[in-house]
């Protein structure tokens, strides 16, 4: 059930990317998953002893919460390190 759950977060979330976004240009949905909260649960869920709960719960927090420009700091621990 979770699964399904959040398959339909992960469309409706694409779907406000693709037609509601604000006058930043930001998804209206993922600003209004921030302001409640949800996104604390979704991220929660990457703990999730099932792999597929954690795997879509992780894609879709890399794909809408993510931002491209900020720097991720256990990679740049990581490449400064190779």
């Amino acid at each position: 059930m979770l699964a399904v759950a959040l398959e339909g977060l992960e469309n409706i979330l694409a779907c406000g990317q693709k037609n509601y976004l604000n006058e930043d240009g930001d998804n209206k949905y993922a600003l209004l998953m921030e302001q409640t909260g949800a996104l604390d649960d979704l991220e929660n869920l990457q703990t999730h002893p099932n792999h597929t709960i954690y795997a879509s719960a992780l894609k879709i927090i890399d794909k809408f919460f993510s931002e491209e420009d900020q720097a991720d700091p256990l990679m740049n621990a990581i490449n400064h390190v190779q």
